[in-house]
Parts: structure tokens; C-alpha cells; sequence
């Protein structure tokens, strides 16, 4: 521990404060969607542009070949998705008097802030990935845009995603986790995956039949993991999109900003395997260039002759895209308010 003093308040005598060197927790950043991406990696110095292809099964054709005549020909069809990558950076600075001499070490306490904020960003770039997936429904059959979203999400309107998805072959996540002799747990389905904000919860744990994380005979698949519910596996985090204030007027549904006595509205993302792919550039370990680099720039130079601040700078380029349009859905909906 180390000692400080300060005049508090403004011309009163001393007080001698202890300045404790371990400073607080900090709330950490979590990486939930990052879970649903197909990595891909771009070698340097190929350009920023990338093209993906899957190749599209003809449709089925019953007619028998006739005899002696060769049938007509068909081809594969492609589907291509593109993609740009970019380079993001961050730059925190400390003074030099707090650098020299502040009780704390606050050129570490940028360095560690700075990881998590990375891990913020990257989660924001793939939700804003999934947010241009063009299937969306939302939380009534009624309900024709964000701005008329009025209630929470329901079993009926999760059921008809799923179905969706199945007629697309969409690829499931996870095998179906079978019976375990331990007492309290029971088997979960083969399951897509469903990623949205903390404050859905308690709207999820009400569907009937949802199963916790504690009551599966296997691990969960991340920290982050909620629960199951048939052939869904939810996935919620604090860092998830949402849209504060964008819904309908309600008395019953969250608000917690925008415009006041209107709903916030909570997208869903689900998606099979396949829908969202992420890319990175090409680089060796954490420090590599395709996931970041963190520098620490504390000597004199022509831009800070003086040595005035401590630069804590990061850069890394990132892509995350929709590869599946058929494999992923938004469900947009409110959340109860006092549940």
C-alpha cells in the first residue's frame, strides 16, 4: 500500500489517505457469438477483398431417362458472399505525471482495459454481422416492423424459426446430448444456437419445458450458455445488440432508454453451423497481426518531443459476414418488465 494526502475539502486541513495498490475488479467483456463463426484466415498481402463459394445441390428431378437419349445436361449452381476486411484500432493515453508518478499503474490498467475492449469490439462487429441477415419475424403475426414490437418472445414464433431452418438443412451445432445416470438431469436435442441480451432471461426461462445449463448430462458448450429449449441452445450476454426505446408503446415491456413508454427491442440471432463466418489475417499467436498487437509507446518522438504522455496503442483487422442467409433468423422482440 502506498500513502497519499489530499486537501478535502477546498482550504481544509489535510487528510492522509492510503492509496491500495490492488486495485478493484472490473467487469470483464465476453465473447458469446464469436462461439457461432466459422474462422477463416486471409494470408498478407492478398488484398482486403475475399470471396466465398458453396456450390448450390440441383434440384430433384424424377423423370426417368429415356431410352437411347442422352438426358439434358445440367450444372451446379454456385452462391458467393463477399467480404472486405478492415483494420480497426484504439489508442489509450496517460500523462506523464500520472505515469511517473501516480500511486497506480495506470499505463497496465490501460494495457488490461484495452484487451477487453477489443473483445467488445470484435463481439459487436459479428452481432452487427447477423443484424444484416435478411429472415426476420417478430414477436406477433400482427407485428409488421420494429417499431410496432409490443411482447415478449413466445414458444409458437420460436417453433416456426426452427421449422424454417430444418427445411433449409440448416447444420445443427451440437449432437443431442443423451440420458445420464445422474439424478436431476435429463437429454437435449440436437440443437441450433440462439444469441441475445442478458435482459431476455427471465422471458426464456418461462417457456415451457426450458431446461438449465445445470440440469444437461454434458458441459455447456460456453460460460455464457442459458439454457435449452427443443432444438434450441441459448446463448446471452450483457454485450449482445439492442435497440433501446425502438418498439411500441407498452406498459408492460422493459424500457431502459431511447423514447420513454416505448419497448426495447431484443433481437434473437438464431443460426445453424454456417451462417456467420469470421476472418482474420494471417499471423503468429496472440501478438500476430490476425488478432491484434498491443504496443506500449513511452519515448520522446517528433509528434511528443517532450515525452508528455504514455501511448497504449492496439490495431487488428477483422471480417465477419453472413455465409447463409437461409441458416439464420432475427427474431425481434420486447421483454417483460416486471416478470
Amino acid at each position: 500500500m502506498m500513502k497519499t494526502y489530499a486537501q478535502y475539502p477546498q482550504g481544509a486541513t489535510a487528510i492522509q489517505y492510503v492509496a491500495e495498490k490492488d486495485v478493484l475488479e472490473t467487469a470483464p467483456a465476453y465473447e458469446t457469438i464469436s462461439l457461432a463463426t466459422d474462422e477463416r484466415t486471409l494470408k498478407k498481402n492478398m488484398g482486403n477483398a475475399i470471396v466465398m463459394r458453396r456450390w448450390l445441390t440441383p434440384s430433384v428431378d424424377t423423370t426417368p431417362a429415356p431410352e437411347g437419349t442422352q438426358k439434358t445436361a445440367r450444372a451446379i449452381v454456385p452462391e458467393d458472399f463477399t467480404g472486405t476486411m478492415y483494420r480497426y484500432t484504439e489508442l489509450l493515453q496517460v500523462s506523464r505525471y500520472e505515469d511517473d508518478l501516480g500511486p497506480w499503474d495506470s499505463v497496465q490498467g490501460s494495457k488490461e482495459r484495452l484487451k477487453q475492449l477489443i473483445v467488445s469490439t470484435r463481439e459487436r462487429i459479428r452481432f452487427n454481422a447477423a443484424a444484416t441477415g435478411t429472415n426476420v419475424l417478430y414477436n406477433s403475426s400482427a407485428v409488421t416492423s420494429r417499431a410496432q414490437v409490443n411482447g415478449p418472445l413466445t414458444a409458437g414464433r420460436l417453433q416456426i424459426i426452427v421449422r424454417n431452418l430444418m427445411a433449409a438443412k440448416a447444420f445443427m451445432f451440437t449432437d443431442a446430448m443423451g440420458g445420464s445416470d445422474k439424478q436431476g438431469t435429463s437429454p437435449v436435442e440436437s440443437s441450433v444456437f440462439a444469441f441475445c441480451h442478458t435482459n431476455l432471461q427471465p422471458d426464456i426461462r418461462a417457456l415451457p419445458g426450458f431446461q438449465r445449463v445445470a440440469d444437461y448430462p454434458g458441459k455447456a458448450r460456453s460460460p455464457h450458455e442459458f439454457g435449452a429449449w427443443q432444438n434450441i441452445r441459448f446463448f446471452t450476454t450483457p454485450e449482445a445488440l439492442f435497440y433501446p426505446g425502438a418498439g411500441a408503446a407498452t406498459t408492460s415491456m422493459l424500457n431502459s432508454g431511447g423514447t420513454a413508454g416505448t419497448a426495447d427491442v431484443y433481437p434473437i440471432f438464431i443460426m445453424g453451423k454456417g451462417a456467420l463466418t469470421s476472418v482474420k489475417l494471417a499471423g503468429g499467436g496472440s501478438s500476430g497481426e490476425g488478432n491484434f498487437s498491443i504496443s506500449i509507446l513511452d519515448q520522446p518522438d517528433k509528434y511528443d518531443p517532450n515525452n508528455n504522455f504514455t501511448d497504449i496503442v492496439a490495431s487488428w483487422y477483422d471480417l465477419c459476414m453472413v455465409t447463409s442467409n437461409d441458416w439464420l433468423w432475427r427474431y425481434e422482440v420486447a421483454t417483460t418488465a416486471n416478470p
